[in-house]
């Protein structure tokens, strides 16, 4: 006895359908380990780049070391003009001093008066 056709092109069909899907889900798996591959040399590439960088700012350090230090320069010759103006600048700012420490005195002085002043009042 024949099992019914319909049930036949059913399963056929059913068959056909889970292929499809068996197809896709290793295309998939496919496109996803070349997508990793694909990462994966990036990551070493860029490593490769950064030890590349590493090595030559390490002997870039190495070569400082090596070189003989710059010899200090002397210090810098200042103009005849300069000098003289910078020592007109320090005779003002002890000048200034001067004189606030001459007003600080006179202003306590006065205090000092007023306060008697009005002590004996």
């Amino acid at each position: 006895e024949k099992p019914p056709r319909h049930s036949d092109e059913a399963a056929a069909q059913l068959q056909r359908e889970l292929d499809l899907r068996i197809q896709r889900i290793r295309r998939e798996q496919e496109e996803n380990k070349e997508e990793e591959r694909r990462l994966e040399a990036r990551r070493a590439e860029e490593e490769r780049q950064l030890e590349a960088e590493k090595l030559a700012q390490l002997e870039q350090l190495r070569q400082l070391q090596a070189s003989p230090q710059a010899v200090p320069r002397a210090p810098v010759q200042l103009s005849r003009t300069v000098a003289e103006f910078l020592g007109y600048l320090r005779a003002q700012r002890e000048e200034q001093h001067r004189a606030y420490a001459r007003f600080q005195t006179e202003a306590q002085r006065m205090e000092d008066r007023l306060l008697a002043a009005f002590a004996k009042s």
